[in-house]
């Protein structure tokens, strides 16, 4: 059975320098050199909350086994007791030697009926770990915020959900869920966890109308380059795009064919709860073949993936 392992310490990422620095070029190497460290560190997290979450599945399949098992002795229980009380009506010269076996039935019925309990708690349990798994997963991977705000450079201020776990420096994308042109990139200047209060210093944005509906999540290492392609139905992708997933229940299937170094990267913008279906095929995904996966909007979607080998597939 899967371990449930501990959830990785948040990577720290530093400060993006600011445009105009007069050592604005070793700054902005010395970040860029970082990057490597904070994605790793935030893919150990994921994979941390994934693993967790098998582990969760797994404890609440056995324990759903245990249940199973809990009925069946039970209900061997009550036959057992169903026999004696014949044997009592049929042969009162045996009456001790019934009673004998009904007091056993009754405690073999009681013990099974423990273990059904027992059972049931550690299904519980075993619920409340993968809940809490995908809670802290989702509370990496995206926010959302109603500050209205027309797309622009700068510092910006945000109000998003309490008890996020963005740090100073980490580099976010803020777009609308409404309209995908509208859109923001840029460093995490600070964020109060308690009241939910977000600043940030947007280096590069699109649109130009006031929104309100705003979908917050990790921005890939080097998706700048990558043009924005908006998809409402199941699609089959093409390497060197960036995928907006636009509406809930489509799927996105990956390409047959890639050149080594190819990329590509998946945004979502459906709004919270909705899901759709990310198609690998026969490519490897960090070498595991993966299939289809169904993913939900708190996910937020993925990193730049960048195509290596036959062997490894996307990383």
């Amino acid at each position: 059975m899967t371990d449930i392992v501990p959830i990785p310490t948040p990577p720290t990422v530093p400060l993006y320098p600011a445009l105009g620095s007069a050592n604005f070029n070793s700054e902005a190497y010395t970040y860029g050199s970082n990057m490597p460290g904070v994605v790793a560190g935030i893919q150990a997290m994921c994979q941390a909350a994934w693993t967790n979450a098998v582990a969760a599945q797994e404890r609440a399949a056995a324990a759903a086994g245990s249940a199973t098992t809990a009925g069946a002795q039970a209900t061997n229980a009550a036959a057992a007791r169903a026999g004696a009380e014949a044997a009592r009506d049929t042969a009162s010269g045996h009456a001790t030697a019934a009673g004998t076996a009904r007091t056993g039935a009754e405690a073999a019925r009681d013990a099974a009926s423990g273990s059904a309990s027992a059972a049931a708690t550690a299904r519980a349990g075993a619920e409340a770990a993968r809940d809490q798994t995908l809670t802290m997963g989702a509370q990496v991977l995206t926010a959302s915020s109603s500050t209205s705000m027309v797309p622009g450079t700068g510092a910006k201020s945000f109000a998003i959900e309490t008890g996020r776990v963005f740090a100073q420096g980490m580099r976010l994308v803020i777009t609308s869920a409404g309209d995908v042109s509208a859109q923001m990139t840029g460093s995490v200047t600070s964020y109060d966890r308690a009241t939910g209060a977000l600043q940030m210093l947007i280096t590069a944005s699109s649109g130009s109308t006031a929104r309100a509906d705003w979908v917050l999540g990790i921005a890939g290492g080097d998706s700048s380059d990558l043009p924005l392609v908006l998809i409402t139905a199941s699609t089959t992708a093409q390497a060197g795009r960036c995928y907006v997933i636009g509406a809930a229940g489509i799927t996105l299937t990956m390409p047959t064919t890639w050149a080594t170094n190819d990329r590509i990267q998946v945004l979502e913008a459906i709004g919270s709860g909705a899901q759709y279906s990310l198609a690998f095929g026969t490519t490897p995904l960090r070498g595991r073949a993966v299939g289809t996966q169904v993913l939900s909007a708190r996910n937020g979607g993925t990193s730049v993936l960048r195509y290596q080998d036959s062997t490894r597939g996307l990383v």
